[in-house]
């Protein structure tokens, strides 16, 4: 190469330099030989491209010896490259590598930034077929797509058709809340999901959703009307775990500043969670089901008018009954006999009672006679007037057996007394005390009360007027001896508790000593007092039943 430069061949030299460069690399050293070898065969045909100079055919016929003796060898080993060859390579190699790790280190960061879920590949969201025929029902089991976040404070799971029937479903088709459908498993929340164009569609609702562990689950229960079109039903779904909202900031949220922060409470949720598609084909119903329920139907409807005829027959025997009852007891009530009325009336809600279950039957009151409200209007008057003259006697005997000049008095003349008042037998009397129990524990016990409200009404007064108890009597006491009595000695002893009443506020009874100095020839004089002192509002303001005892 250096001899082609000094001839001027710089082009042959450069691709001889170019070959050459393989031979640092193990993988391209024997490639590069070839190379130079297939080069000076070239040349060697084509003579007239290289400088006709007998050092250029010296360094040739060297060159082409030398690659002919390292192909025969097998084996040829890479040069060792230069140290800018070599520290080129390195820096390269290292390069590479560090693109190659920040590559693969940032991108999932990147993408998690991004709110992208790189385990939600959104793959196998669809359930498999569920063939639903027209009139009949079918459930399917479905799990939430990823687990609560909160398991302790998750308090269930709602599953709902996706965007909850606010927003056209996948393919045009749209969903609506509908009046509660009776399922098999019971009266569930319903949705009905029409296909386009079509008037009536597939009744969809959820039972039991809960959650197992960290999972929620559900049981999506399906129904499709005689009326539903036949074809491919899809339900997309989605979840919503109650009792939490995640911390939500995406790097976008982070930019826009309005990131989710982390929230517990009956009304967070975390919602838009993934649910399996439940693909359903709906197909032609059974005709002779059809038939079946005609005649079921049918054989109601005749079940019903049996029912409603009996009833008739069963109202009209008691109606007459009830007539006959109820014109004698009317008898009885004009002539203000109220014992033996009492008994009539009792038959007669005998009677009445039948005929009551009757009319809140379910089988049609277009059969009821006429003539029954006008019977229960009249029973209905002569059951107040009956319960007006029990309670007037009921109202004599209160204040004379409650009366604390009766207390003592026994209760069975007491009774009679008041039987005598009434004109009516002793029994009666009784019995209608009896009856009246309620009312009169209810009596009692206000009686009671205002007896204890009355009490605290006037203590409360007392204390307004005379102060509260006082805390520190035999102090008071004490010092007021020692002002009393100047030319004394005094020594007090015990005093009783404090009593309040309405003459005097609040009386306290203490005894003490009273000794009087004399000559010296002559023993002191000594006094034993019990007073009575009378204190307001924490200061004594006289005394009474003073007692000396000498």
């Amino acid at each position: 190469m250096k001899a082609l430069r000094r001839a001027g061949a710089n082009d042959a030299a450069a691709k001889l330099e170019g070959y050459a460069e393989g031979f640092t690399d193990v993988a391209e050293v024997r490639r590069a030989v070839a190379a130079i070898q297939q080069q000076l065969e070239y040349w060697r045909a084509y003579p007239n491209e290289l400088p006709d100079l007998p050092i250029i055919h010296v360094a040739a016929n060297r060159l082409e010896d030398a690659c002919k003796e390292a192909l025969r060898a097998g084996v040829i080993v890479a040069a060792r490259p230069s140290l800018r060859s070599a520290g080129k390579r390195n820096l390269t190699v290292a390069l590479t590598a560090l693109a190659a790790g920040s590559l693969i280190f940032l991108l999932p960061l990147v993408i998690t930034m991004f709110g992208v879920d790189l385990t939600d590949a959104h793959l196998n969201r669809e359930t498999r077929t569920i063939k639903v025929a027209q009139g009949g029902e079918a459930s399917i089991e479905v799990n939430v797509l990823v687990e609560t976040q909160e398991p302790a404070v998750t308090r269930g799971v709602d599953i709902h058709p996706a965007g909850r029937c606010r927003r056209e479903l996948q393919g045009g088709a749209i969903c609506r809340q509908v009046e509660e459908h009776e399922f098999a498993a019971g009266k569930l929340p319903t949705v009905e999901v029409m296909n386009p164009d079509q008037a009536y569609g597939l009744l969809v609702g959820v039972a039991n959703p809960r959650v197992v562990g960290r999972v929620g689950t559900g049981t999506i229960v399906l129904a499709a009307v005689d009326e539903t079109p036949e074809g491919t039903y899809r339900l997309p779904l989605q979840a919503a775990f109650l009792g939490y909202e995640p911390e939500h900031c995406s790097l976008i949220e982070r930019v826009r500043d309005t990131c989710t922060k982390r929230r517990i409470g009956d009304d967070a949720m975390h919602d838009g969670l993934p649910v399996p598609t439940v693909m359903v084909q709906v197909v032609k119903g059974d005709p002779s089901r059809r038939v079946t329920e005609q005649k079921k139907r049918e054989l109601e409807a005749e079940q019903t008018k049996k029912r409603a005829e009996e009833r008739t027959a069963q109202i009209g025997s008691a109606v007459s009954a009830i007539k006959g009852a109820l014109d004698d007891t009317q008898k009885i009530f004009r002539k203000k006999n109220f014992e033996p009325a009492r008994a009539r009336v009792e038959k007669l809600n005998q009677l009445f009672a039948p005929l009551d279950s009757l009319m809140v039957d379910d089988a049609g009151l277009e059969s009821m006679p006429v003539d029954v409200a006008e019977l229960r209007v009249r029973f209905d008057g002569l059951r107040a007037e009956l319960k007006k003259f029990e309670d007037g006697v009921f109202e004599l005997a209160y204040p004379i057996l409650t009366a604390p000049e009766n207390k003592e008095r026994p209760e069975d003349v007491l009774m009679k007394e008041v039987a005598r008042r009434a004109h009516i037998s002793e029994e009666y009397a009784e019995a209608i005390f009896t009856a009246h129990a309620d009312e009169m524990e209810k009596r009692l016990a206000a009686a009671e009360q205002a007896h204890l409200e009355q009490e605290r009404a006037t203590k409360a007064a007392l204390e307004a007027r005379c102060g509260a108890l006082p805390a520190s009597a035999w102090k008071t006491v004490h010092d007021y001896l020692h002002v009393t009595f100047k030319t004394s000695r005094i020594s007090l002893g015990e005093c009783l508790t404090p009593r309040i009443d309405a003459a005097h506020c609040w009386t306290v009874t203490c005894e003490f000593t009273e000794t009087i100095p004399t000559s010296e020839s002559e023993p002191d004089r000594i006094y034993k007092h019990k007073w009575t002192f009378v204190l307001r509002n924490g200061a004594i303001v006289g005394a009474i039943d003073r007692l000396m005892m000498r």
